[in-house]
């Protein structure tokens, strides 16, 4: 036995389901537009997306995915700017979870470490970026 699904529960996923490879389609899409971007701004020292060539797993992932990916990492320069950069960000959403039709980021160090291990990961400033299906230029010109 177990949990039935109201009858909205079951419409919502069917719908979800139908509109999930347009919803990953435009999220990849919009995930190698700024990979692109923040690979030569001044102020991110690596970015790591497999859609870009400069990504040492670029030739596997042309290889095995109809799209690079809705999720990627950047590192800034100044790790100590980190929490700063982020939350000065309009677009995307600061979460703590990732996977949405919206545009999110988790700056990983100070929010899923426990306490003791965040000296030790304090260095990281690599915030994960879950991209979302809104126009690109909205995303990158925040």
């Amino acid at each position: 036995m177990g949990a039935a699904l109201s009858p909205e529960q079951a419409h919502a996923i069917a719908a979800g389901a139908e509109t999930l490879a347009l919803r990953v389609k435009q999220s990849s899409e919009n995930a190698l537009a700024l990979a692109q971007f923040w690979e030569g701004h001044k102020a991110i020292g690596k970015v790591l997306y497999p859609g870009l060539k400069s990504h040492p797993q670029y030739e596997i992932a042309q290889e095995f995915f109809l799209g690079a990916s809705w999720l990627l990492s950047f590192e800034l320069l100044n790790v100590s700017r980190m929490t700063e950069v982020v939350n000065a960000l309009e677009l995307p959403i600061k979460a703590t979870s990732l996977g949405d039709t919206r545009t999110l980021i988790i700056p990983v160090a100070p929010t899923i470490f426990l306490k003791p291990a965040r000296k030790r990961v304090r260095q990281w400033g690599f915030p994960i970026v879950c991209f979302g299906c809104q126009q690109v230029s909205r995303i990158s010109t925040t």
